[in-house]
């Protein structure tokens, strides 16, 4: 598949994530405001996990560590 047509795939900016080092929680837990395209920040600040294909876990970062901001480099 050509770069171009996997950045118009819904799965691009999660595989980016991952490929950046995000555990699955992490990259499952962005919402939007945890993103500002224009200063290149991403925010962690929750988790997302799936607990036996049946419920869904949402929380907050364990600790302030938990909260760190990723710059685009």
């Amino acid at each position: 598949m050509e770069v171009t047509l996997l950045r118009q795939n819904r799965t691009y900016a999660p595989l980016l994530l991952s490929l950046m080092g995000l555990p699955p929680a992490e990259v499952c837990g962005q919402r939007r405001p945890d993103i500002d395209l224009q200063l290149g920040v991403l925010e962690m600040t929750n988790t997302r996990t799936m607990i036996g294909n049946v419920k869904v876990l949402e929380k907050d970062a364990k600790t302030a560590a938990g909260g760190r901001e990723r710059e685009r480099r």
